[in-house]
């Protein structure tokens, strides 16, 4: 063997010895010690990286939770589940969550809200927003592109043919990612028992509402007034509800002039008059419906179960305590 050629055989070999020590030394020194706890965290949690919890992704998460004492309830995809299993593990008391589901804000579908312009650019919401705040006439309006549909991890979101998204409340998880991405912040994580709620996010006063959506909020306050609850009040022309609450929005739906209020309820239980029925007439004086209640001055009323919207109202009034809820 040339000499050459062994001397530089020798010095690459001398070099990666030197290199390879380096390096075992290294690993040695600057070993990060993983606490074992945040991998059976990790391991509990789906690992779909939402970001839902705040945290960039479930590993951020589960070291906050084993090593910080960051609440296990951040979770919204692995629900209660989740939840008692972390609680299990750590040994910690097991908090009962609620579920929750995203609502959108906004029932400004094309055939009922207008367009200032025609857009032809990028198909992206983010973009649209920034020439005027899109094409939509009302500046509160979804415009329609669907990035909260593209952003959603679990097929949860789909667009309509009247171009607005719909919410399969069966697969959301309240990752909140259709929250982050919409650029008029029309989306809310509400408890999924909300079977009400109000589809309007405009600011605007009435006159201007009624130009430019047929559906939108005129901000005259007739659901305030015939919600019996402090959960709703009037801000900036628009209703602001505390779904929390569990206010009963029934009336509100129905005496809106303008629709703005969705029912997620298809048919809704209705009441029934008993034979104990005295026909003091209370339950006629606080129905909101004409001709729901009828009947003659001390005989039995009938209730029109076509016309009742089941708001309940009789039903508080009745002294005899005859008025009762019939299934849907």
């Amino acid at each position: 063997m040339e000499p050459v050629l062994l001397y530089t055989l020798l010095s690459l070999g001398g070099i990666g010895f030197i290199l390879g020590a380096v390096l075992a030394f290294a690993s040695k020194s600057f070993a990060v010690i993983v606490n074992p706890m945040v991998e059976n965290v990790l391991d509990i949690l789906p690992g779909v990286n939402c970001g839902g919890c705040g945290y960039a992704g479930c590993a951020a998460y589960a070291g906050a939770v084993a090593t910080k004492g960051i609440s296990s309830t951040l979770c919204a995809p692995g629900g209660q589940d989740v939840v008692q299993k972390i609680s299990k593990l750590l040994g910690l008391e097991v908090i009962s969550t609620v579920k929750k589901v995203a609502y959108l804000h906004c029932a400004g579908s094309r055939d009922k809200a207008k367009d200032k312009y025609i857009y032809y650019g990028i198909e992206n919401c983010q973009m649209a927003a920034l020439l005027g705040g899109g094409q939509k006439a009302c500046d509160y309006g979804c415009l329609g592109f669907g990035d909260c549909v593209n952003v959603c991890k679990f097929d949860a979101l789909h667009m309509s043919e009247d171009g607005l998204p719909v919410v399969d409340r069966e697969k959301c998880t309240a990752c909140g990612a259709c929250v982050r991405i919409c650029p008029k912040h029309l989306f809310d994580l509400l408890p999924d028992i909300v079977t009400i709620y109000l589809a309007c996010s405009s600011q605007d006063r009435g006159k201007v509402v009624k130009n430019v959506c047929s559906v939108g909020s005129i901000g005259c306050g007739i659901c305030v007034k015939v919600t019996e609850s402090d959960a709703i009040e009037m801000k900036d022309n628009l209703p602001s509800i505390d779904y929390d609450a569990s206010p009963n929005l029934i009336l509100a739906h129905y005496k809106c002039p303008t629709n703005s209020y969705i029912d997620l309820v298809p048919k809704r239980s209705h009441m029934n008059i008993d034979t104990n029925c005295k026909g003091h007439e209370k339950c006629v004086e606080v129905c909101p419906v004409k001709d729901c209640i009828t009947g003659e001055p001390g005989k039995i009323h009938h209730i029109d179960p076509k016309k009742c919207i089941g708001c309940g109202l009789c039903f508080g009034v009745c002294p005899e305590k005859a008025i009762h809820v019939v299934g849907a």
